[in-house]
């Protein structure tokens, strides 16, 4: 559910993560939504390998249909297990219909005893492409993002989520827009 800009919005979405032979497994998710604030369709696929060592690597690849086109995101990670933390980078390839964009993400987490309690942060910066409409010109505008998160179990397979992030956005040659924003969810494993 969001609000944003005068406007509501619901998504409902289904994650799943199917175990494959050879240390293997999938991340699988679909979502809909009637609202502008969402796209129409997602779909999301990954594929996972575990290594030794506490070493872990993804490929994979999320596309999202809106009214306006559709837009494609490669991905993938390469992450660390290490005690009690899990370390990770996850570069994307974005492409859209008015072009290409790139981004990387770091993520850093420390996990309380069990696979989905953990208290994190996450740190990105990308750049997108866009259209100067004084100019004419074409550039390329920077977002940066930092996130402090937890999850942590409420009652059995029900979890609660809660972050704060700030976000550093370019929306011209020059001009930026900084935002604070606030989160809360739940979720339930299957």
């Amino acid at each position: 559910q969001a609000w944003k800009f005068g406007r509501s919005g619901t998504q409902l979405e289904v994650d799943a993560y199917p175990r494959l032979p050879r240390r293997m497994y999938l991340y699988l998710n679909a979502g809909a939504s009637g609202s502008t604030l969402y796209p129409d369709v997602r779909l999301g696929a990954e594929l996972y390998r575990n290594f030794d060592a506490g070493w872990e690597a993804s490929i994979g690849a999320r596309w999202l249909k809106f009214d306006s086109g559709s837009v494609t995101i490669w991905t993938g990670t390469v992450g660390k297990y290490w005690r009690d933390w899990w370390f990770s980078v996850r570069p994307s390839l974005t492409d859209k219909p008015d072009g290409t964009s790139s981004s990387v993400a770091v993520y850093a987490r420390r996990y309380f005893g069990e696979r989905e309690s953990y208290a994190g942060v996450v740190a990105s910066n990308g750049t997108t492409p866009d259209t100067d409409v004084l100019t004419g010109q074409g550039v390329n505008l920077d977002t940066s993002f930092v996130r402090a998160e937890v999850q942590l179990r409420i009652r059995r397979s029900w979890y609660g989520k809660g972050w704060v992030a700030y976000r550093d956005q370019e929306v011209g040659a020059g001009l930026a827009r900084q935002s604070v924003q606030l989160g809360v969810g739940v979720r339930r494993w299957f």
